[in-house]
């Protein structure tokens, strides 16, 4: 049975963090759709303790005095807490409590998860696209891959096909978001792409590069449409529902990188 007051919160935090994926998760029938907000309400809570924002927005009254490696321990900490049936106080560990108690799935994917978390602390420099790919499936193929067990997918080619679709959709984010997460420190592009083009981490954001960039980036964006590709190879194996909710997904996403190729170096004037 799930806790309504947990329900509302996470569909409350995943209207005001994700109005894309909002739309989509309401395609997945009842019981999938509820577990599905539960991990969201995890990932949600997790990325915004370490990025210091309120549902995906950067926010000045979040605590700043507390290293970002405390709070990624305390996570993992809490995670674990959770995992094994300490009693939670906050919202998002008891549903991610409620998720563990209803479907059996591979809980280290939480812990590679919030890996991805400790690349950002650590503030990693991506040499390769190998590198920016491990990035991306921390963050977000793990995420695929847990959606996948909670739909009830065990083959391994399918929970293959779901990792890839969580790396494409990273991709895009990184794509989309690479003059933001500039002013915040970060850059997932890799290294080696940016001196190809005689750009480095400190100069591709100036408007004189930005041409130069856009061809990195159309780069990644080609590289995402091989995931988005491979991601749909077993679609057909999926229960209706789940498909219509994945297709959706997947149609958001991948738009975002066509408009990004449309707009071609000004793409950055205004979010995709």
């Amino acid at each position: 049975m799930i806790d309504d007051s947990i329900l509302k919160l996470a569909n409350k935090i995943i209207k005001a963090g994700s109005k894309s994926f909002s739309s989509a998760i309401k395609l997945f029938d009842p019981v999938i759709r509820y577990k599905v907000l539960m991990l969201y309400a995890w990932c949600r809570y997790c990325d915004d303790v370490i990025d210091n924002q309120i549902c995906g927005n950067r926010s000045k009254f979040l605590k700043k005095n507390v290293s970002m490696k405390h709070k990624l321990k305390i996570l993992r900490i809490k995670t674990k807490r959770a995992c094994i049936g300490f009693k939670m106080k906050e919202p998002a560990f008891l549903a991610l409590q409620k998720i563990i108690s209803i479907h059996s799935f591979p809980v280290h994917l939480l812990f590679e998860h919030l890996d991805g978390f400790e690349m950002d602390v650590m503030e990693r420099t991506y040499i390769t696209l190998d590198e920016t790919l491990g990035y991306c499936y921390h963050v977000a193929g793990t995420i695929g891959l847990i959606i996948a067990h909670l739909i009830g997918v065990k083959e391994k080619d399918t929970l293959n096909c779901a990792r890839n679709l969580g790396i494409a959709f990273q991709l895009t984010n990184i794509s989309r978001d690479v003059i933001d997460d500039f002013y915040v420190g970060r850059c997932y592009l890799p290294l080696d792409w940016l001196r190809n083009e005689g750009l480095n981490k400190s100069n591709f954001v100036l408007a004189e590069n930005r041409k130069k960039l856009f061809k990195v980036v159309t780069r990644i964006l080609d590289v995402a449409e091989f995931y988005y590709s491979s991601s749909l190879v077993k679609l057909n194996t999926l229960p209706l529902r789940s498909t219509l909710a994945i297709v959706t997904s997947w149609s958001i996403y991948r738009e975002i990188g066509i408009k990004i190729r449309k707009y071609k170096h000004k793409a950055w004037n205004k979010r995709q």
